[in-house]
Order: structure tokens, then C-alpha cells, then sequence
């Protein structure tokens, strides 16, 4: 959740990515999360192909336990 504070805006930001990510028994596969900062960087450091959908939103996927969705 966001709280306004003046000019700025406090809390995290949820941002829709997609990366590719080769499987053990098939090809690479692309995958779609929002994600919080925290998980962005963490697939970011595995998968450096990570890319911004430029949509935001309310939760990360990961943190909420969600599964990941395909591309």
C-alpha cells in the first residue's frame, strides 16, 4: 500500500516484468510476475533478461505465494 506524504509517495512499488528462463526438460520459457523490489532484484541477478511491462501493481506475486504465469 502507498501512503502519500507531500510530494512523495511512500511504501513499495509492484512492478509487472517479464523474463526468460531455460527449464530443465524444454526450452526456454517466458514467464510474467509483478513483483516488489526485493524479488525484481533476486530474478534480475538469475535471469538478466528481466524486462518492465510499464504497468503497475497491488502486490509482488512471490511474496503473496502466487504462481508464476507464463508468457
Amino acid at each position: 500500500m502507498k501512503v502519500l506524504e507531500g510530494d512523495k509517495v511512500k511504501g513499495e512499488t509492484f512492478l509487472l516484468v517479464r523474463w526468460e528462463a531455460a527449464q530443465s526438460d524444454e526450452e526456454a520459457a517466458g514467464f510474467e510476475a509483478t513483483l516488489c523490489r526485493h524479488h525484481r532484484e533476486a530474478v534480475w541477478l538469475r535471469h538478466s533478461n528481466l524486462t518492465g511491462c510499464g504497468r503497475f501493481g497491488d502486490s509482488c506475486d512471490l511474496c503473496e505465494g502466487r504462481p508464476l504465469m507464463r508468457a
